[in-house]
């Protein structure tokens, strides 16, 4: 079992769990540092990480105990499964977590499962260099949900300094959310960012995770459905806002992603806010 502990700053403490053994070694890092991405976005303080390889359980009763110990404490794991098999039922695990006044996430992005595919979408070569992530949400596949991603959209693009690329972004998102909220019927949003999850007790509901990804030369607006409809067409606003494609997740869901070049002049931009976002989190890769 190994904790990275972070330190108290007067922000909402994020705590991260991950299995070992659920994920190759090379994900470990690249999980670890989309943690880290998502604490920044969510306006906590440093990710304190536990990781144990195994279901032994040690870890996550070691992080509900120091999460007792701190106020409006925040949990982060990469996928459910990570919860799956720890000696007691995974809803038991969220219960507690909840009684705790905990706010729970579960990224479930292609890089967080055993065997992430390679999907050669555009834009998989820039995220496989390196990409820092400015935003990142769920919401259920409901046309209401889109007045929430578009707050978060336009928040998180214009504290990057990237506010000429909100409309393009938001029209993305928007026509994704519309066309599952068509399938679904769904009236009424389930999950915000702004809440805790559950996706693992409503499996019959579609749930939507939006990424935004900032690479030197492009937005990546990424959106991972729990559904599969892969061999659905792209709707005409995500085909012509940018390099687009559709693929099967390696979960069974279905990834929607749109690379939104960069105007002439903002690869300069991208690039400062991709270094200065690294070495904020203690990284030393530069962008330039």
């Amino acid at each position: 079992m190994t904790a990275t502990p972070g330190f108290g700053d007067g922000k909402p403490t994020m705590f991260g769990y991950l299995r070992e053994d659920l994920l190759r070694p090379e994900q470990i890092a690249q999980i670890s540092f989309l943690m880290a991405d998502f604490t920044t976005v969510q306006g906590c303080g440093e990710l304190t990480l536990y990781r144990e390889t195994g279901a032994a359980g040690e870890a996550m009763r070691d992080l509900t105990s120091r999460a007792a110990t701190v106020p409006d404490p925040c949990v982060v794991v990469p996928t459910h499964a990570h919860l799956e098999g720890l000696g007691e039922a995974k809803a038991v695990i969220l219960e507690r977590l909840c009684a705790l006044g905990a706010r729970i996430w579960s990224l479930n992005t292609p890089e967080c499962h055993a065997a992430p595919a390679h999907d050669g979408a555009p834009g998989s070569a820039e995220l496989d260099a390196g990409a820092v992530m400015l935003s990142a949400f769920t919401c259920a596949a409901s046309r209401s949900s889109q007045p929430v991603a578009g707050m978060h959209i336009s928040t998180d693009l214009t504290r990057a300094g990237l506010r000429g690329l909100t409309g393009a972004a938001e029209q993305v998102v928007g026509a994704v959310i519309s066309e599952a909220a068509g399938e679904s019927g769904a009236a009424t949003p389930v999950f915000t960012a702004m809440e805790a999850l559950y996706g693992a007790l409503v499996a019959d509901r579609n749930q939507l995770t939006v990424r935004l990804l900032l690479t030197p030369g492009a937005l990546v607006v990424e959106i991972h459905e729990t559904r599969d409809h892969v061999t659905d067409p792209l709707s005409a606003v995500v085909a012509d806002a940018g390099r687009a494609v559709r693929v099967r997740a390696s979960d069974g869901g279905t990834l929607t992603r749109c690379a939104l070049d960069l105007p002439p002049g903002w690869s300069r931009l991208g690039a400062a806010v991709g270094t200065y976002a690294s070495l904020a989190r203690g990284r030393t890769r530069s962008w330039t």
